[in-house]
């Protein structure tokens, strides 16, 4: 998931190469318009998809799954959903396929 971050001059990197933000830190979510003008989240599942948006240098970007989306989308008012490869052979996700699809996930994790 793309994200537009300002970065402290004194932030130090793990020796993983990751960083640990502090607390307070802002982070701003890159959203796309497709599909009727509506936004969406775009997640690129390689490197090379990535590129077919933006080739930068060095890019970085955090790794984010599913629930993760779902609890973006949560506190995210209009965002209409994920958009995966979006630039490619694209998928689309919507927030009640989401949401289906977390509430699937929850009742499989109750029943075991």
């Amino acid at each position: 998931m793309p994200i537009i971050m300002e970065l402290p001059d004194n932030i130090k990197r793990n020796k993983d190469n990751s960083l640990t933000l502090q607390q307070g830190t802002i982070i701003s979510f890159v959203a796309i318009n497709i599909v009727n003008n509506e936004s969406f989240f775009p997640i690129f599942m390689n490197w090379d998809e990535l590129r077919k948006w933006q080739n930068v240098a060095d890019q970085q970007t955090p790794v984010v799954n599913l629930t993760d989306y779902q609890a973006i989308l949560d506190e995210s008012n209009g965002y209409h959903g994920i958009a995966i490869n979006p630039f490619g052979k694209s998928f689309i996700i919507d927030r009640a396929m989401l949401a289906w699809g977390s509430a699937y996930k929850s009742k499989q994790s109750a029943n075991k």
